[in-house]
C-alpha cells in the first residue's frame, strides 16, 4: 500500500483515495494541502535511488455535465436551463481547470526546489530544474456525460483523463527521464515538511529476499503480481527465440492475419525486430485505447494507430514501427507482452482492446 499524508482530511475524496491504496509501497501520496500559496488535492512521488523519481500532481474534478473549451481559453459547462456557461477559475491565473493544475504544479515544483534542505538527507543543493512536477487533470463524470475538448495540449505537457483507473495505469508506467531522485526517507521528511498527517501506516520492506514471499496479504498480493509478470516476460523471450510468436497483419493492408508482411514496392524484404515494448510505447498505446474507449470511438486497426501517432509524437510509419517493421509485429508483440488482446474483425484485421477491458463486438 502507498504511504499516503494529508492536510485537510475531511476535503479528500473517497474514490480517489481508495484508488490511491492501490498502488505500491514503493509510492508517497500527499492529499489536500494548502502550505504552498495553492491548494494541492493530489500529489503523487515514487522512491526511486538510481533513476529520477515521479513527481506528478492530479487536479480532481467532478463534473455531472458536458465541458467544451479549448486549451487556451475559457472552458464552458453546459448550464441546467440549457445553453452553456463560462466556468469562473477562483485564481485569475487559471484560464480553464487544464492550466490550473499547469499552475499548481509550477508552485509545487518551484516549492520542493526552494525548500529541498528541508526534506533531503544530503546537504548538496540540487538545481531547479530537477524539481519538474508533472501536471494531471481527472475529469470524473457520469458514464453518460461527453465533454467537447481537445484529446490533449499540443505541447504534450500534462494530460486530463476521464477515469482513476486509466490514470493510475499512467501512473505505474510514467518513466521520468530526468530529474531528482528521492529515497523513502526523504519522502516522509517531504510529508513532515508540508505539515502534514500521516493516515497510512505502510512501513519500508527490505529487499534482502526477492524470491521469498511477504507474510502480509498486501505485500504477498504486490509480490504475486511481480512474479507474474516475470514469468509473462520469460514466456515472450522463449516465444521470440524460438520462432512461436504468431504474425499478425495490422497496416490496414490486404494481408491476411498471420502472413508474414509483403516488401513496399521497389525495395527488399522487410526487416523486423522482436523485443518487448518500452514503457514509452505501453503507456502510449494504453493511452490510446482509454482515448477512444472514452469517446466510444471505433477500435479498427487504423483509428488506433492514428491515435497512437499523436501519442507519441510522430508517425509509427515513418519510424519502420519503432523497428519491428510492421503494425502487425508491433501489435503482435503487443499482445505477448499482455498489453492488449484482439477482438473480433474489421476487414482483415481484429479490433484492439487493453488487456484487461470488456470487449465489445461491432
Amino acid at each position: 500500500m502507498a504511504h499516503i499524508f494529508a492536510g485537510e482530511v475531511t476535503r479528500i475524496d473517497d474514490e480517489a483515495l481508495g484508488a490511491m491504496k492501490t498502488l505500491p509501497d514503493d509510492f508517497w501520496v500527499y492529499a489536500e494541502f494548502n502550505g504552498i500559496s495553492r491548494n494541492v488535492d493530489w500529489f503523487v512521488t515514487r522512491a526511486a535511488s538510481h533513476q529520477p523519481s515521479v513527481l506528478m500532481l492530479m487536479e480532481l474534478k467532478r463534473v455531472a455535465r458536458p465541458l467544451r473549451g479549448s486549451i487556451d481559453s475559457a472552458w464552458e459547462i453546459t448550464a441546467e436551463s440549457g445553453g452553456w456557461q463560462e466556468i469562473a477559475p477562483s485564481n485569475s491565473r487559471d484560464i480553464n481547470y487544464y492550466w490550473q493544475s499547469v499552475n499548481t504544479a509550477n508552485v509545487l515544483a518551484e516549492w520542493l526546489w526552494n525548500h529541498q534542505q528541508r526534506y533531503r538527507e544530503t546537504p548538496e543543493v540540487r538545481p531547479q530544474e530537477e524539481f519538474k512536477v508533472w501536471p494531471d487533470l481527472v475529469l470524473l463524470s457520469p458514464a453518460d456525460v461527453g465533454h467537447r475538448l481537445p484529446l490533449g495540449p499540443p505541447s504534450r505537457y500534462g494530460r486530463w483523463w476521464y477515469t482513476l483507473e486509466d490514470w493510475l495505469r499512467h501512473v505505474l508506467t510514467w518513466k521520468p527521464r530526468s530529474g531528482i531522485s528521492l529515497t523513502p526517507r526523504e519522502l516522509t521528511n517531504l510529508g513532515e515538511a508540508l505539515g502534514l498527517e500521516r493516515i497510512t501506516a505502510q512501513p519500508v520492506r527490505a529487499s534482502a529476499h526477492p524470491s521469498r514471499p511477504p507474510d502480509d496479504l498486501v505485500s504477498f498480493v504486490t509480490w504475486l503480481r511481480s512474479l507474474e509478470e516475470r514469468l509473462s516476460r520469460l514466456e515472450t523471450l522463449l516465444e521470440a527465440s524460438t520462432g512461436a510468436a504468431s504474425a499478425v497483419a495490422l497496416d490496414g493492408t490486404p494481408e491476411k492475419w498471420g502472413t508474414e508482411p509483403s516488401p513496399p514496392a521497389g525495395r527488399g524484404p522487410v526487416s523486423h525486430v522482436r523485443r518487448s515494448l518500452t514503457d514509452e510505447e505501453r503507456t502510449a498505446l494504453l493511452e490510446a485505447l482509454a482515448e477512444l474507449r472514452q469517446r466510444g470511438r471505433s477500435r479498427a486497426l487504423p483509428t488506433v494507430i492514428d491515435v497512437l501517432n499523436f501519442k507519441l509524437g510522430y508517425r509509427l510509419q515513418d519510424t519502420n514501427y519503432n523497428g519491428f517493421g510492421s503494425a502487425r509485429f508491433m501489435f503482435d508483440q503487443a499482445r505477448a507482452d499482455q498489453i492488449i488482446k484482439f477482438g473480433g474483425y474489421s476487414g482483415p484485421n481484429p479490433l484492439i482492446y487493453a488487456e484487461d477491458e470488456e470487449m465489445s463486438e461491432p
